[in-house]
């Protein structure tokens, strides 16, 4: 069912719109301030307490920004998210351990703070987009390149399933990778009108993330990822291998539960050339608008990280640009 508005879920039999047999679920929805709307499930009677991953084909009319959600019957609320390409088919798997509670302002509590698959009574699935609308502030809504309006995208092959995926979205080793790239999706979701696609390429020796975009003035374009608070516990920095096609200023951030937010910048030369970097905590610095109580950076508060091309907010001329990215880990503190 469409929750909110002008949602409407309907079955469409249009060849164009379905991926596989001849029906597929249409979702008809409004990106705008006063616009909540999703796409909504309901799983009653604790049928979900035996599954293990979800799978699902998506297809949307923009390069968009998405979230799969599970609400538990006593509050808590858990998502992962994602990004689907413009007008094509994208194959989303997604394991129970890729769900990650949100504690943000406004969260429903969770009172024992872990997903309990047999208290879910709902499954929903929204346009991150319609999220930022409600910030009611245009300048950020066009710099992160949301598209207000009409908006529909297409769900085929949805399926709960009780055999696990193979590997994990991440790994808990003593050097923690925070994305192992084995999905078909990327696990992030996107900032800006920007194109983000898992694949492998012989420059990052494996899988990792594309990401391709334009920098334009006044305009942002990255991605970010949600992580579950405690990821980063005993930890002291950050790491990644990334390559660009044109020189750029890269702002990378860390935000705690409550606000704070602490951030680094990077001078990436450019020339698809790979390069590692290696960001040690204490090097971050507070951002403008950061929030924190108590003033200084708590690894184990951390719920979001933030990747950013800042080279059109500074004031770069508009160009075309594409990146590659992986080996992104945390180091244990020494």
């Amino acid at each position: 069912m469409g929750l909110g508005g002008s949602a409407k879920a309907t079955v469409t039999q249009d060849a164009a719109d379905v991926k596989t047999g001849k029906g597929a679920l249409r979702f008809d929805y409004t990106i705008g301030k006063g616009n909540m709307e999703i796409l909504m499930l309901p799983t009653p009677n604790a049928i979900l307490t035996k599954a293990k991953a979800f799978r699902f084909w998506i297809k949307t009319d923009t390069n968009a920004p998405m979230a799969f959600a599970l609400s538990e019957k006593e509050g808590g609320r858990y998502i992962a998210g994602f990004s689907s390409p413009k007008d094509k088919w994208q194959l989303v798997e997604l394991s129970v351990s890729d769900f990650c509670l949100m504690e943000d302002a406004g969260d429903p509590k969770d009172p024992d703070g872990k997903l309990d698959l047999d208290q879910v009574e709902g499954v929903g699935i929204i346009d991150v987009g319609v999220m930022f609308a409600q910030l009611g502030n245009e300048q950020i809504v066009d710099m992160v390149g949301i598209k207000m309006g009409a908006r529909k995208f297409f769900i085929d092959d949805f399926e709960a399933s009780e055999t696990p995926l193979p590997g994990g979205d991440s790994d808990v080793s003593t050097v923690k990778r925070l994305d192992t790239f084995n999905r078909p999706q990327p696990n992030w979701i996107r900032i800006g009108d920007i194109k983000v696609t898992v694949q492998t390429d012989p420059l990052i020796q494996g899988k990792g993330m594309k990401a391709e975009y334009k920098q334009n003035p006044g305009k942002a374009a990255g991605f970010f990822k949600r992580l579950t608070r405690g990821t980063l516990a005993n930890t002291g920095a950050l790491t990644f291998d990334i390559a660009s096609v044109q020189p750029m200023k890269l702002v990378v951030q860390l935000e705690e539960k409550g606000g704070g937010k602490y951030n680094a910048m990077l001078e990436i030369a450019g020339g698809n050339v790979l390069k590692h970097m290696e960001i040690p905590y204490s090097t971050l610095k507070p951002a403008d608008d950061s929030k924190d109580a108590n003033g200084k950076f708590d690894p184990d508060m951390v719920v979001n990280l933030l990747i950013l091309d800042a080279t059109g907010m500074l004031g770069g001329p508009a160009t075309d640009n594409a990146i590659l990215f992986n080996n992104i880990r945390v180091m244990p503190a020494k």
